[in-house]
């Protein structure tokens, strides 16, 4: 609910500690994407799907809070790459390009993260019948993975 939401904000903030609940919200929720990537191919695909539909808000707002910072926007690419499975296996083909092309906005000089999100948008790219879009991503992404070895 959004009025509960603006509320635990406001008293967040009357704390001073709002940059840090958000960071520990957002680690929080790499870590669950962490582990339902990990967990996609397994018996227990229908309950990782179920679990990432019913936090989207709260992976959205990680993803928002990570590209308030420059120093943190590797972070947001990491979340959004490592949820590749949801993208492209729940059918989030839209959304998930949304974010995937937004956290590239940024430069960053973690080439892992980078990578992994040039490498699924073109994947996601490619599920949308974009095929200009697709070889665009993946070679940037092959051209990036090159040099940085």
């Amino acid at each position: 609910l959004e009025s509960v939401r603006e509320y635990g904000a406001e008293w967040l903030a009357a704390t001073g500690d709002t940059r840090r609940m958000r960071r520990r919200h957002r680690d929080w929720f790499l870590g669950l994407a962490t582990w339902c990537e990990l967990d996609w191919f397994s018996p227990r695909q229908a309950e990782v799907a179920a679990r990432i539909d019913s936090e989207l808000p709260n992976l959205r707002r990680a993803m928002e809070c990570s590209m308030e910072s420059a120093d943190e926007v590797h972070l947001a690419q990491h979340l959004a790459g490592s949820l590749w499975f949801y993208w492209a296996g729940c059918g989030r083909l839209s959304e998930g390009r949304y974010w995937l092309e937004h956290v590239l906005e940024e430069p960053t000089p973690y080439d892992a993260s980078r990578l992994k999100v040039l490498w699924v948008l073109g994947y996601v790219a490619v599920l949308q019948g974009d095929a200009v879009g697709a070889v665009s991503a993946l070679q940037e992404c092959r051209e990036e993975a090159e040099r940085s070895g």
